[in-house]
């Protein structure tokens, strides 16, 4: 039984949790969440510059690519894609 006198027993008291998750001590800023982001959008894709007068010489060497290279056929549609892709909308 409780006394009614007695407000030091902890234990005893009802105490009201707090609301939302509980901490865990691991949060990120908000700077260090971005960074993280660019990091990983860093990652993700690699910007290349190129003369316009190299674009014959760079569609010879993705039709006839070198077999010791062993790369296969889908990562070479897709690099001319996005090759081609950018030189024509560099172009507008």
């Amino acid at each position: 039984m409780k006394d009614v006198n007695d407000n030091q027993t902890a234990d005893l008291l009802p105490i009201k949790r707090p609301r939302g998750r509980p901490r865990t001590g691991k949060a990120l800023s908000g700077a260090e969440r971005q960074a993280k982001y660019r990091e990983s959008q860093a990652e993700k894709t690699v910007t290349v510059t190129f003369n316009r007068e190299d674009v014959p010489a760079l569609k010879l060497l993705l039709a006839n690519p070198n077999p010791a290279l062993d790369v296969d056929q889908v990562t070479l549609d897709r690099l001319v894609a996005a090759l081609f892709g950018a030189a024509i909308e560099q172009g507008r």
